[in-house]
């Protein structure tokens, strides 16, 4: 799995599972969202319900929540609207804090095409959402979205250059689990809502992919055997 982490804060914002389109000739990427129901799921936790006395709807969670897959994977958080004032210094220190961390290629190809990235934004600036990682990190890469003309789920607009490239299969439990939930590798076989897929030639993970502790604890067992790359 690729995972895209924010030079500057260190958050990861994006993962291979969703795919990108690059636009202003490469400098932004275009990813789409979708709304997605998420609830209403069975947690096996090996007990026998007859004998513990428990009813047939113990370990059920039936509230059903409706979130944005991108930013509920990642955790993004929505930040206030800005206006073109606010977003221009922001910009600005952007370019700042994440010049110094690229190689001298990419702080050419940055500086010749921010510009016109910063216009393209700017004139959707009343129709974005503004989204930050995790940490909240406040000099941070920003995330944008937008809901396209008679669109019903949001299209994301992330600055690619801002990010570097983990290829692991040692990425936090936390995305790991919120990916899988979400998008499940080829699955071998499929019993009672338990899934076997594979990780490696000889390594599958067998796991209920009911709940997103249940396969957090997964993740942080099985996949954490495996380096993290980083380029």
């Amino acid at each position: 799995m690729l995972v895209y982490q924010d030079l500057i804060s260190g958050d990861e914002l994006l993962s291979d599972s969703f795919s990108y389109k690059e636009i202003e000739n490469g400098i932004l990427w275009e990813v789409e969202g979708k709304w997605v129901v998420q609830g209403a799921v069975d947690v096996d936790i090996g007990a026998n319900p007859s004998a513990e006395g428990a009813d047939d709807d113990e370990g059920v969670d039936d509230q059903a929540v409706k979130v944005v897959d991108i930013v509920d994977t990642f955790r993004l958080q929505e930040q206030p609207a800005f206006n073109k004032k606010q977003f221009v210094s922001y910009i600005k220190n952007y370019i700042k804090n994440l010049t110094p961390k690229l190689d001298e290629e990419k702080q050419e190809f940055f500086k010749k095409n921010i510009e016109a990235a910063t216009k393209f934004l700017l004139g959707k600036l009343s129709d974005l959402q503004f989204f930050v990682g995790e940490s909240m990190h406040d000099d941070g890469s920003m995330v944008f979205a937008y809901y396209k003309d008679g669109a019903t789920d949001p299209t994301f607009l992330y600055f690619g250059v801002g990010s570097s490239t983990i290829i692991t299969h040692g990425i936090s439990a936390p995305t790991c689990a919120r990916t899988l939930l979400k998008t499940p590798p080829t699955v071998s076989r499929i019993v009672s809502n338990v899934y076997t897929f594979p990780i490696t030639t000889n390594k599958f993970i067998t796991a209920n992919m009911s709940t997103h502790p249940t396969m957090v604890a997964v993740c942080r067992n099985i996949f954490t055997e495996f380096p993290k790359t980083t380029h």
